[in-house]
């Protein structure tokens, strides 16, 4: 952790927030950094695994695909295949 926020989530906000500025071109935007920083702090004040529970939250949230035929997510290590037709 630096500063109280956890490494990784911290690099991927200032580099991101870097290259805005410089495709901007407007370097007053890395002021507004502070306030990032101030919230990323406040979320992982209780658990400092926040961001990776997250992280996980949206990663099973985005790409269901069988959400409309379950009405519900649903999971399973099972990989399906196509059947091979006789």
């Amino acid at each position: 952790m630096w500063w109280g926020v956890p490494v990784v989530p911290l690099a991927c906000t200032g580099m991101g927030w870097f290259a805005v500025c410089a495709l901007s071109r407007n370097m007053l935007l890395l002021f507004l950094l502070i306030p990032v920083y101030l919230l990323m702090r406040l979320i992982v004040r209780n658990d400092d695994q926040k961001f990776r529970l997250l992280y996980l939250k949206a990663r099973f949230r985005v790409g269901v695909r069988n959400t409309s035929f379950w009405g519900a997510h649903a999971f399973n290590p099972i990989v399906f295949k196509k059947r091979k037709t006789q």
